[in-house]
């Protein structure tokens, strides 16, 4: 843009094979090129920044996860390179990210813990739930936020599909953010998200045939009829209910699940770890997922 303001990086891709990114930077670029005269600083869109993940439909650069490499030394060739031509240059970024795997993930943001900076900006950003968690070295939003750039992680679907309805809602998103900090003409909207402090993971013990009653983002309460699964027997139906209370922020999709895959996630509000009791542990394990 000729007029002044922010320099903006809206990104996708760091993981080969979450077309999720990808496709909302895409989106967006079309739509800023279509609305250009609207916007105003200077606004880098990069869909692929690991081309080779990319090519491979493979999460890491050869053996290596780009998005742990972002240190302080910068090590890694990409890393470094991504860092001189755009991460330097920016004020704010937003990298768009899926579960890379056969579940879907709820819409939601993630953010390190105690970064006051990112205060007012999460509060314009349009999101259901936000995951609160630990610094982890080498991402590239705590790389960014440790330098006082406010940097979001977005995460929302998988499956190696795309949702147009969550695309849609992701470049409004966009869109938002961009009037807050005044690259794009308009009053920015407020938002109250939701706080994740604690992640549980069920997988299936063996094959199910699953039938859910559940859909993402819903809020449930412990006892909840998760789905109905069938083993064996189809005349034995399986009731699977939830341990604990919470929101479903992921479910498989399919409804044939193989041993170790993925049923559904729970998160939480609390900041104490729940004690988890499986009414069906021949049926399904859990895991406390570290945020």
């Amino acid at each position: 843009s000729n007029k002044p303001g922010k320099t903006v990086l809206i990104s996708g891709g760091i993981h080969g094979n979450e077309a999720n990114g990808m496709f909302v930077a895409l989106e967006f670029f079309q739509y800023l090129k279509k609305h250009s005269e609207l916007f105003s600083g200077t606004i880098i869109v990069a869909p692929h920044l690991n081309p080779e993940g990319f090519k491979k439909r493979n999460r890491r650069y050869d053996e290596t996860d780009l998005n742990r490499t972002f240190t302080d030394k910068l090590e890694h060739p990409l890393s470094k390179q991504i860092n001189e031509e755009i991460l330097k240059k920016i004020d704010y970024g937003i990298d768009f990210h899926d579960s890379g795997s056969t579940y879907n993930l709820v819409l939601h943001a993630r953010i390190p813990k105690n970064q006051c900076h990112l205060k007012d900006f999460m509060n314009h950003l349009e999101v259901p739930f936000c995951f609160i968690r630990d610094h982890k070295n080498g991402m590239i939003n705590d790389f960014m936020n440790k330098l006082n750039k406010p940097f979001v992680t977005i995460e929302s679907g998988g499956n190696y599909q795309i949702n147009p309805e969550q695309i849609e809602k992701q470049i409004n998103l966009i869109l938002n953010i961009l009037k807050y900090n005044g690259n794009l003409e308009g009053l920015a909207k407020r938002n109250t998200t939701i706080p994740i402090y604690q992640r549980y993971r069920f997988k299936a013990k063996t094959t199910l045939l699953i039938y859910p009653k559940v859909k993402l983002g819903q809020t449930i309460k412990k006892g909840d009829t998760i789905a109905i699964a069938y083993e064996n027997d189809i005349h034995n139906p399986i009731e699977i209910q939830s341990p604990i209370e919470g929101h479903i922020i992921a479910l498989n999709p399919h409804n044939l699940i193989k041993q170790n895959e993925y049923i559904f996630g729970i998160g939480q509000c609390q900041k104490k770890i729940s004690k988890i009791q499986i009414a069906n542990p021949d049926l399904i394990e859990y895991k406390h997922i570290c945020l």
